[in-house]
C-alpha cells in the first residue's frame, strides 16, 4: 500500500501554475488606474502648503492627470497640458512622452492607499515627489493668473 510518488514533471507544473497565479494577482487593472487623478501631496506637503511655499494660489500649484484604457495619459498643470503614452507594470505604470520610446517617469500604484506616486528629477540634485489621488482639482493657468493679477491691480488704481 505504498502511495505512488509523483514525478518531478508534476511538481514543476504545479510550481509554474502557482507562480502564474501569484503574478496575475500582483498586476494592476485598468479599473485601478483609469480616470481622473489630482495631486494629494507634493514633496510631502498638502497642495495648500506647497502653494504657500511658492507664493501662489493652490489652483496654480496642483496637477491633474487623466488616464485612459487605451494606454494614454494627459497631465494638466498651470503651465498647460502634456500628452503621454504609458505601459502597465505589476506595481504601476511607466510613462513615455507621446510617440517616444524613452521612459519619462514611473508611477507606483499603492493598492491599499489607492494612490499613484511619481518622482521627477528637477535637475541640480532636486527631485519632486507627487502623490496623486482620485479626483480632479480646479487649475488656473499661469496666463489666466497673470490676467487676474493685472485686473486686480488696475481695479485698485
Amino acid at each position: 500500500d505504498v502511495e505512488r510518488s509523483r514525478g518531478l514533471g508534476d511538481v514543476y507544473k504545479r510550481q509554474v501554475f502557482v507562480m502564474m497565479l501569484s503574478l496575475a494577482g500582483c498586476g494592476i487593472s485598468y479599473d485601478d488606474i483609469k480616470g481622473d487623478w489630482t495631486a494629494k501631496t507634493i514633496n510631502g506637503m498638502t497642495i495648500d502648503e506647497y502653494a504657500a511655499s511658492l507664493g501662489v494660489d493652490p489652483s496654480q500649484a496642483t496637477v491633474n492627470v487623466n488616464i485612459t484604457e487605451d494606454d494614454k495619459m494627459t497631465m494638466v498643470t498651470a503651465n498647460g497640458e502634456t500628452k503621454f503614452d504609458y505601459e502597465r507594470r505589476s506595481d504601476g505604470i511607466e510613462v513615455k512622452m507621446e510617440g517616444k520610446d524613452e521612459i519619462y517617469m514611473s508611477m507606483a500604484y499603492d493598492k491599499d492607499k489607492k494612490t499613484l506616486t511619481y518622482k521627477l528629477d528637477l535637475g541640480n540634485g532636486q527631485t519632486m515627489e507627487v502623490v496623486l489621488e482620485k479626483g480632479k482639482a480646479d487649475i488656473t493657468s499661469a496666463q489666466d493668473a497673470q490676467t487676474q493679477t493685472e485686473g486686480a491691480t488696475e481695479a485698485v488704481q
